[in-house]
């Protein structure tokens, strides 16, 4: 479960949780030894940014990196760690803000701060929580830990192993000392191995060609971020060590190419690895998908859904049969079904939800789902909040009877016991699967 809102509390509470990192000392030697290599810049000098002599990269804190000076991010850095010092580039990516309980600006409080080695990429959500008193407000930015990792470089999609990664030694592109692990400090961090076909891709990588996709532990949903342009040329000095023919000499490969969709301009201002709503936060879902008019597939005659906004609400045609366009997984039909802050994804390989409570501000995970058909039950159970349809289900979606499905599961918060919650799905949906689920579709289908 997680929590991400505006809300407003006594006492009034000015300080906020994030604090400034603390400051290395200033070292006139480093710095003067820093303009003789000539490997830093004037703004490092005048931000007063500590200079490694021997690499001539300016040093982030192994335990802070996450609240590293502005001068620091994307570009080459030597972070200096308890457990071994070595070169990275971090990036971060500011939320697009907060505001109202709406699920788009729900979605749109997360950011991302990260850390890219030669051997292991670190990473963590960032929400942001603000608490008001009249017209005076304190923001928060807890860290939120990632609990899997999808990177889009081009057509390529890459899914790292979770842990730390061998440190290939190159130059400055290795640690000065053996890396072995995380700092403790920053368990709330996920911890992903670059592989040597990753590292390929990120060094070649162009601006405005890479997304991250991350899926997050307390709320179990994903959420796609950017990277920074200055980021992404920073990697051909980090990853400058990595066989480029190795890409197309792997066999199999460990990544899968899915196609880059060029999405046109719409009413909602959505481009890709990012959403942006143009429409004011005080509108329902159901408000906005009645106004708007999604595209529609010339092959297949089905509306489009694109696969990284769906759990927005937006532009959802409900109940009905719709072409998905996932730029990390590619094109699938599915049909979608809205009840009660449940929005269920039904396609032919698999069954995702998203279930938030607007009023408190919450998205949670659910683990397990109970399933009645009629007289049957069919007990699903899966994670971060995705279940497989097995041949069975799927014959049974089928041949439904027109009675209203219900959803039977549990919820958990803090503190608090267990919850167990029904939601019913509409008939029209029941109507719907008996063309998604039809047995010639599922015969030819590609398994996801």
């Amino acid at each position: 479960m997680i929590l991400m809102s505006s809300f407003f509390m006594m006492p009034l509470y000015l300080g906020s949780l994030v604090s400034s990192p603390s400051a290395e000392t200033h070292n006139p030697k480093l710095i003067h030894q820093c303009i003789e290599l000539s490997n830093c810049s004037s703004q490092l000098v005048a931000a007063k940014v500590d200079i490694d002599p021997t690499t001539g990269l300016p040093i982030a804190d192994g335990a802070e990196w996450h609240r590293s000076k502005d001068e620091l991010w994307s570009v080459p850095v030597l972070v200096k760690d308890i457990l071994g010092n070595y070169v990275a580039v971090l990036d971060r990516k500011r939320q697009e803000g907060v505001g109202g309980l709406e699920v788009p600006s729900l979605l749109n409080s997360i950011g991302m701060v990260s850390n890219w080695s030669r051997g292991t990429i670190r990473v963590a959500a960032t929400g942001l929580n603000q608490t008001c008193f009249y017209f005076i407000c304190n923001k928060r930015l807890p860290l939120i830990q990632v609990e899997d990792l999808e990177i889009k470089v081009g057509d390529r999609v890459f899914h790292p192993k979770q842990g730390d990664g061998n440190q290939t030694c190159t130059d400055i592109s290795c640690p000065l000392q053996p890396f072995r692990a995380t700092s403790p400090q920053l368990n709330e961090f996920g911890s992903f191995q670059v592989s040597d076909s990753l590292a390929s891709a990120l060094r070649s990588a162009k601006p405005g060609q890479v997304w991250i996709k991350l899926r997050l532990l307390s709320g179990g949903f994903p959420t796609v971020q950017t990277v920074n342009d200055k980021t992404i040329q920073a990697w051909q000095t980090i990853y400058k060590d990595a066989d480029p023919s190795i890409l197309s000499s792997m066999n199999p490969p460990d990544f899968k190419i899915v196609p880059i969709h060029n999405w046109p301009e719409s009413t909602e201002k959505e481009t890709i690895g990012t959403t942006k709503y143009s429409r004011p936060v005080a509108n329902t879902s159901k408000q906005v998908a009645e106004q708007s008019t999604p595209l529609q597939d010339n092959q297949t005659n089905l509306p489009i859904v694109r696969g990284t906004t769906w759990r927005s609400g937006n532009n959802i045609p409900w109940s009905v049969p719709v072409l998905v366009r996932d730029d990390f997984e590619g094109e699938y039909k599915a049909v979608f079904d809205k009840s009660s802050g449940l929005i269920t994804n039904w396609s032919q390989q698999f069954m995702e939800v998203f279930l938030y409570d607007k009023q408190q501000g919450y998205i949670f995970n659910v683990q397990a789902f109970d399933l009645q058909l009629g007289s049957q039950t069919f007990k699903l159970e899966g994670s971060q909040n995705r279940f497989v349809i097995s041949q069975d289900l799927s014959k049974a979606l089928r041949e439904a009877p027109a009675i209203k499905p219900v959803l039977t599961f549990t919820i958990q918060r803090s503190k608090k016991k267990p919850k167990s919650i029904q939601r019913t799905l509409d008939l029209e949906t029941v109507q719907a699967w008996k063309t998604l689920y039809k047995a010639e579709g599922l015969a030819t289908s590609s398994t996801k």
